[in-house]
């Protein structure tokens, strides 16, 4: 299962953005247009996943923090994330925590969280919550209710952990978890990367290694959060 489109709205200075994506994506562009804070998505999602979530958001400063700070259309503020696994969709949105926040008020509040199951045209949906309870489908297709039983800082993936019950669930939270991340690599003269290696053959002619190479799709970011592909596509 591949991650083949990322959209991410209101996320510090990312106003809105929808991404396709390939095996191998590289993301260029100069200082300040938003690299880092589209690679922190990812970290969000695969946060969401693991019940982190709240953790996460208080190490970037709590919600008020990483929410959009430019001109905003009327409405609810929101920061949504969006990701699409092959012919899964699972979407999170959160928002300020309604006051009185207390000691808590860092703390994101999710107001919407859904995972459609995509059939040709159609958009199923698996998961659907909003104003504080939430439905999920099980394994035999039947609406199962959870009314106000969720932790409103963490995402639904996280607090229905029933893998024989809730299968796409389970696939989806395990698909997020297994993200890594490798932010910094040491450059110094000791770091592991310039450690000498054992030489080794490949099972594979270089000519079937070339042949079957991953394809990789480039994206040049501007400030203005505009996106251009500089080369690449799907596969």
């Amino acid at each position: 299962m591949t991650v083949q489109e990322l959209h991410v709205a209101g996320y510090r200075s990312i106003r809105e953005l929808t991404l396709p994506l390939a095996q191998v994506n590289i993301i260029v562009g100069p200082n300040g247009v938003g690299k880092t804070n589209l690679y922190r998505t990812m970290v969000l999602l695969g946060a969401a996943a693991s019940g982190s979530f709240a953790r996460t958001l208080a190490e970037e400063g709590g919600m008020p923090s990483v929410l959009w700070a430019g001109q905003r259309s009327k409405g609810p503020v929101r920061m949504t994330l969006r990701v699409r696994l092959d012919q899964l969709v699972y979407e999170l949105q959160c928002g300020l925590t309604p006051p009185p926040g207390g000691p808590f008020e860092l703390d994101p509040d999710i107001k919407e969280e859904s995972l459609w199951l995509l059939d040709k045209r159609r958009r199923l949906p698996m998961l659907e919550r909003a104003a504080g309870s939430a439905f999920v489908r099980d394994v035999e297709g039947h609406r199962v209710t959870f009314p106000f039983s969720l932790w409103g800082s963490e995402s639904v993936l996280s607090q229905v952990v029933e893998p024989h019950r809730f299968p796409l669930l389970s696939v989806v939270r395990q698909q997020l978890m297994n993200f890594r991340f490798y932010h910094h690599f040491r450059t110094d003269s000791g770091a592991p990367l310039r450690v000498e290696q054992v030489g080794v053959t490949h099972s594979r002619p270089l000519t079937e290694r070339i042949r079957k190479a991953t394809p990789c799709r480039v994206v040049e970011l501007d400030k203005s959060g505009g996106e251009t592909v500089l080369a690449g596509g799907g596969g």
